[in-house]
This record gives C-alpha cells, structure tokens and sequence, in this order.
C-alpha cells in the first residue's frame, strides 16, 4: 500500500487504493455522510430557529387568562351577550360539550332567547372552545355551574349558595360584571 504524507508527517493510505474496499463504495459512504451532516446541521438550525421565534401575541383582558389576539373578538362578544342578563362566567368552568349545547339554544335556562347565530355565534365558539375545557369521559352531562368539578376544585371551602345564582358571583369577586375574577372580597 502506499502511503502520502500529510502536513504533520502522518501517513494516509492512497486514495485510489484500499484494500478490500472499491473506490465507488467509499465514495458512497462519503456521500452517505456528507448527506447525513447536512440533515443534522438543517435540523439543529430549524430547532435553533423554533426556540427563538416569539410565542403569538398574548394579550391579559381584565384579570383573566391571556387570551390570542384573533380570539380577542369572540371574547369580547361573550362577555357582551352573556353580560346583557348576568355576569359571564369564565368559559373553563363549563366543558365544551355544554357550551356546544348552550350557545345556539333559544331556551336559556327556562328564558326564551335569541338563539346566537352566524359569524357571531362562530366567533363565540372560537373563544370559548379555546378557553373551555373538555368533558371527562366519567363525567357527567353539566348544565348548571355547581355541577362543575372545574368550578368546584376552584372554590374549596367556599360555601357557595345552592344552586349557583350567576349573579352571586359578585358577592366575592367585585370585577365579575367586566369579566375580572381575580380579585376578591369576602362574603
């Protein structure tokens, strides 16, 4: 076999001969690797790239939970309509398969209504789809908010009235009538 200096005095086999391995097959495997680095170089500048992209803008409306800026209209909409009779709860304490049945429902809790339709009812569904919840599997159909584990686990030794009147609500929490249920008082 003959051997070409390198630049340290080491000694490198010939490039046109190895033995027991063809040139074609070698140049394969150094196409293969070349191939490979690249891969892992693009992926390690797109994961680069994930990691220092901004999250969308969030924007905190009234002490609740940031909410993305392409829901900020079906949010405030649902405070509009549900705050021309009561307080609007937030959409979490009842699980989307309620809100489902709810929101196009001309009969409002023994109130006849006029049923939301259109874009405005699917402006609302947007919102409170991403801000509710789903329904557990072992859980049961929810139609009133005491029935609500969320709005249970939410209010540990409280003693809320039995049932819920929605309008209490502001008893202990001063800005529910602008959506804010973070500050509270004591009953």
């Amino acid at each position: 076999m003959s051997k070409q200096p390198n630049i340290r005095g080491w000694h490198w086999p010939s490039k046109q001969h190895i033995p027991g391995i063809p040139v074609r097959s070698r140049l394969l495997r150094q196409s293969v690797l070349a191939v490979i680095t690249a891969l892992c170089c693009v992926g390690l500048g797109l994961g680069l790239a994930t990691a220092t992209t901004p999250p969308p803008t969030l924007i905190a409306t009234g002490g609740i939970d940031p909410v993305p800026e392409q829901l900020q209209l079906g949010q405030q909409l649902y405070v509009r309509e549900c705050a021309t009779c009561h307080v609007a709860p937030p959409p979490a304490v009842l699980p989307l398969q309620t809100w489902a049945n709810l929101l196009p429902n001309p009969n409002h809790y023994g109130v006849q209504i006029t049923p939301l339709q259109g874009p405005v009812l699917q402006t609302m569904w947007n919102y409170v789809r991403y801000s509710s919840r789903s329904r557990l599997d072992n859980e049961d159909d929810i139609v009133r908010l005491n029935q609500s584990r969320f709005f249970n686990a939410l209010h540990p030794g409280v003693d809320v009235p039995r049932p819920v009147n929605i309008t209490g609500c502001v008893s202990c929490h001063p800005g529910a009538p602008e959506f804010n249920y973070r500050p509270l008082r004591s009953p």
